[in-house]
C-alpha cells in the first residue's frame, strides 16, 4: 500500500509505502519505505497506537536522512536519532512508549498510524498488527481452561502445547496460541495454575503453585491424538519462565515430545509457593505420579531474584538433586534468555542446560541476549515498554523479542515439520 502526502516546495509528493499493507501476522516482515523527500533531508517517522487497556496512548518517533534519491527504507536505514537506534524494521513498533491519555484520533490497540514528515510535506498510513489471522478457530478442550486453536480444515498439523508462566490462568495462552495457530500449527493452550489474584479464576486448577502434576500432560496428549487437526507424531511444547520449567521437566518424561522452546528457562526444579496460605508449607513446584519432585529451596531475602539465587547457594546438595536431567531428552531444544533477567538468572541456567546437553552430543539452540530481561515471549510488534519491569532496556527488549520470535518460528518449522497456512 502506498499513501501519497503533501508536496514540499520543489520536491515530488511524499509517498509512504507499506508491504504488506493489510493485516500483519506474527512473524511477518514489514517493509516501510518513504520516497519523494529532498535528497539528504531529514525525514521523521512517527508511530501512534493504544496500549492494550485502550486508555494509554503509545508513540514512537525516529528521524532518518533521505538518500540521494530522496528515499528512506526502514529495513535498510538506521535513524540518526529517535526512540530506537540501529537498523531494525520493527523498531518503530516495539519502541512505542506511553505518551499520555488517548484521544479520539488514537488508533485501536494493535493498529498503528504511521505518520511521515519531511519539511512541510506529510504522508500517513494505517497498519493493522493483530498478529493473528481472523480465520483461526478456537474450541474448548476437556481440561480446565484449556482450548485448541487451529486454522479451519481437516489437515493434520504439527502441534504445540503452550504453557504460561507464574501469572497462571489462560490469558497468555490465548495471546500466544492464536499467533502460532495463524502460522499453521494446532496449538493447545493448557492452563495449569489459577492464582487467587486472577480476575476470572479457573475452576479445577490448583490455586497454589505447589506440586503441579506434570503427568497431566499425558491425558492432554492422548486427547490431542484423537483430534482431526493434530499430527500426533509431531508435538512440541512452548513454555516461558515457570512454564519453561514445566516444559523441560515434561521433556524428560514423555517420548512423544519432539521439540521444546523454553523461554527464560531454569535448569532445576524450584520450591513452590501459596499466595493464599497463612502457614508456609515447604514443597516442590511440581509433582510426578503423585509425589513432589526434588526441589531447590528458596530463602526469604526480599526480591524474588535474591530468594532464588541465595536459596540455591545455601542448598547446593538440594539443587543438585533438583537438577532437571535434560540430557535424557534426546530431541531438539531451543533456549531463550536475557542476561539482565531480574526474576531469576535465566541466562546462567540456560548455559548450564546447554552444557549438559553438549556433553551428551544433543542438539540445543541457545539465544542469549546481553541486555534483555525476563519477558521475552512476544512477536516484536508490540511495545516493549511494559516488559522492562522484569529486566532489560527498551532497545534490548525490543530487539530480543523480535529476533527470538522469528528464530523460534524457524526452529519449530525445522523440528516439527513445515506447515501450510
Amino acid at each position: 500500500m502506498s499513501a501519497a502526502g503533501h508536496r514540499d516546495g520543489m520536491s515530488a509528493v511524499l509517498t509512504l509505502t507499506l508491504d504488506p499493507s493489510g493485516e500483519v501476522l506474527a512473524g511477518d516482515h514489514i517493509d516501510i519505505r518513504i520516497s519523494g523527500a529532498a535528497p539528504g533531508a531529514e525525514v521523521t517517522v512517527i508511530g501512534v497506537s493504544r496500549f492494550w487497556d485502550d486508555k494509554k496512548m503509545l508513540r514512537s518517533e525516529a528521524v532518518f536522512r533521505a538518500d540521494a534519491a530522496g528515499c528512506v527504507d526502514l529495513s535498510r536505514d538506521a535513524p540518526v536519532r529517535g526512540s530506537y537506534a540501529g537498523v531494525h524494521p520493527a523498531g518503530l513498533f516495539w519502541s512505542m512508549t506511553g505518551a499520555g491519555a488517548c484521544d479520539a484520533d488514537t488508533p485501536p490497540h494493535r493498529v498503528v498510524r504511521i505518520e511521515v514528515v519531511a519539511g512541510s510535506a506529510r504522508a500517513t498510513a494505517v497498519l493493522k498488527l493483530p498478529g493473528t489471522g481472523r480465520d483461526v478457530v478456537k474450541r474448548p478442550a476437556p481440561f480446565p481452561g484449556a482450548f485448541l486453536a487451529a486454522l479451519p480444515g481437516v489437515k493434520r498439523r504439527p502441534t504445540i502445547i503452550g504453557l504460561s508462566g507464574s501469572d497462571g490462568g489462560d490469558g497468555a495462552g490465548h495471546y500466544h496460541a492464536a499467533k502460532l495457530a495463524s502460522r499453521g500449527y494446532a496449538v493447545l493452550g493448557f492452563p495449569y495454575y489459577s492464582p487467587p489474584t486472577l480476575e476470572t479464576p479457573i475452576a479445577g486448577l490448583p490455586t497454589a503453585f505447589q506440586e503441579i502434576p506434570v503427568d497431566r500432560l499425558q491425558a492432554a496428549y492422548e486427547w490431542l491424538c484423537e483430534q482431526s487437526e493434530v499430527d500426533p507424531d509431531h508435538v512440541g511444547i512452548w513454555g516461558g519462565s515457570k512454564g519453561a520449567e514445566f516444559a523441560l521437566i515434561a521433556a524428560t518424561k514423555f517420548s512423544w515430545i519432539k521439540s521444546v522452546v523454553a523461554v527464560a528457562p531454569t535448569d532445576v526444579v524450584w520450591e513452590g509457593w501459596d499466595e493464599g496460605a497463612t502457614v508456609h508449607v515447604e514443597t516442590s513446584s511440581f509433582s510426578w505420579q503423585g509425589a513432589p519432585l526434588p526441589y531447590t529451596p528458596t530463602v526469604d531475602t526480599g526480591s524474588i531474584f535474591e530468594n532464588l539465587v541465595r536459596g540455591r547457594a545455601a542448598h547446593p546438595r538440594e539443587a543438585e538433586l533438583a537438577r532437571i536431567p535434560i540430557e535424557s531428552y534426546r530431541q531438539p531444544l531451543m533456549l531463550i534468555a536475557g542476561e539482565d533477567d531480574e526474576i531469576w538468572p535465566a541466562a546462567d541456567m540456560a548455559r548450564a542446560i546447554a552444557k549438559h546437553r553438549a556433553e551428551a552430543e544433543l542438539l540445543t539452540e541457545m539465544l542469549i541476549y546481553p541486555e534483555a530481561g525476563h519477558q521475552l515471549a512476544d512477536d516484536g510488534y508490540s511495545s516493549a515498554e511494559w516488559s522492562c519491569k522484569t529486566g532489560g532496556t527498551l532497545q534490548a527488549q525490543g530487539v530480543a523479542r523480535r529476533d527470538a520470535f522469528v528464530k523460534a518460528l524457524r526452529f519449530l518449522e525445522e523440528t516439527l515439520g513445515a506447515v501450510e497456512r
